[in-house]
């Protein structure tokens, strides 16, 4: 079984799969740190693929596609952090950026 670039085995353990979706963000945060969006959204999309619930993959994909500005889509994502946890406050406060950002 192939997931993300990575060959686990067919009964891949739920605390493996965190293990490798933990890494593709932070991959995704380093390539976003050096502002290379494409390759940010390539990790967190890949960690996504495993986990689509992951609050965290959710959040930085929707923090990447907003500096990408691509308000829309990061609007969807940080609506996807709210799905799993309604009380993420920043995922809230990020959407309000993000329609103010696009009214510019």
């Amino acid at each position: 079984l192939q997931r993300a670039g990575v060959t686990l085995p067919v009964v891949a353990t739920s605390r493996a799969e965190r293990l490798i979706v933990r890494d593709l963000v932070d991959q995704g945060r380093s390539f976003h740190k050096e502002r290379d969006f494409a390759r940010a959204i390539e990790r967190y999309e890949a960690a996504l693929r495993i986990d689509p619930d992951s609050v965290e993959a959710n959040l930085r994909l929707g923090m990447v596609l907003e500096d990408d500005r691509q308000f829309r889509r990061a609007i969807e994502c940080y609506e996807r952090c709210l799905a799993v946890k309604p009380d993420h406050h920043q995922a809230a406060t990020n959407i309000g950026e993000c329609h103010r950002k696009n009214e510019r």
